[in-house]
């Protein structure tokens, strides 16, 4: 998410083209921990069930 669309998600729940975006979802993360660029990485679920792998 681009800065315009963050700005206009938090302000009036809609991304810079107008689009609904109810919920924004931020997540820190220790630079340090952030995987490279043609790293794989995997979404868990609570229950640690593999949902996705994205690259």
């Amino acid at each position: 998410m681009g800065k315009a669309d963050y700005d206009r998600v938090l302000k009036e729940m809609r991304l810079a083209d107008g689009t609904l975006f109810p919920l924004p979802i931020t997540l820190t993360a220790d630079p340090k921990e952030l995987p490279t660029v043609g790293e794989e990485l995997a979404l868990r679920s609570a229950n640690f069930d593999l949902i996705a792998v994205i690259t």
